[in-house]
């Protein structure tokens, strides 16, 4: 359906039939959550363009008072509001209306910080950028400052021990330990050193072997048929 007119909102409600029967008033209130009661029975959907006149303001995470044009609803128990901060100029002079970027919004965005694509918002993607950007988000920037904090994490734990424990791919592990750290040899003969040489000729499993070793565990195989030979 799409979203009704200035006029057509008027007319539609000024019919009895469609007075809100829950708190008595007729169409939009001055208040989200009144909207949000009062929304079904009054048979008006998200996404209208409110009267100037039936306007309220909303404070940004900024300390700005802006004025609430359209209230669009998602399904993370917040809506989002579009309009302009107050005082300035709307329509051609001053453009058209942003999204607010509301406290509620802003912890949202946080929250996926790291993975912009789970962002679900009935708005374009690019003003869900420019929403980022206004926070200071940058994504590439923002795994590589990961990776970065966590530098001695990867010149200390196994490619396996560090995936698990920071909850990543081995092969991002393995990208990011080449590109950060650089490329980690053992020195030559290592495996022949008494205590690596009995770890891997003891009977513990080659999987417990292979993590206290940091190598694969098809290394522990080929390491203990040269350890025997």
């Amino acid at each position: 359906m799409r979203p009704l007119g200035r006029a057509q909102f008027r007319r539609r409600c000024s019919r009895s039939e469609f007075r809100c029967p829950i708190i008595g008033h007729e169409g939009f209130q001055p208040c989200a959550r009144l909207y949000r009661t009062c929304r079904t029975a009054c048979n008006v959907r998200s996404g209208f363009a409110m009267p100037r006149a039936q306007r309220y303001r909303v404070k940004d995470v900024f300390g700005h008072w802006c004025e609430v044009s359209e209230i669009r609803t998602t399904g993370h128990q917040f809506d989002v509001y579009l309009g302009w901060i107050a005082g300035r100029n709307k329509g051609r002079a001053g453009g058209r209306s942003e999204v607010i970027l509301t406290r509620p919004l802003a912890k949202y965005l946080t929250r996926l910080r790291m993975r912009p694509w789970n962002i679900d918002f009935p708005i374009a993607p690019c003003t869900v950028n420019n929403l980022r950007k206004r926070m200071g988000y940058h994504i590439r920037r923002d795994i590589r400052n990961w990776w970065e904090e966590r530098r001695e994490d990867l010149s200390t734990l196994s490619r396996v021990q560090f995936a698990k424990t920071h909850k990543r791919t081995k092969g991002a592990v393995s990208y990011q330990g080449k590109t950060l750290v650089g490329r980690r040899i053992k020195p030559r003969y290592w495996w022949k050193a008494p205590e690596v040489r009995a770890l891997i000729l003891s009977d513990k499993p080659d999987v417990e072997i292979a993590a206290a070793l940091g190598i694969a565990r098809s290394s522990v195989r080929r390491l203990r048929m040269r350890s025997k030979s």
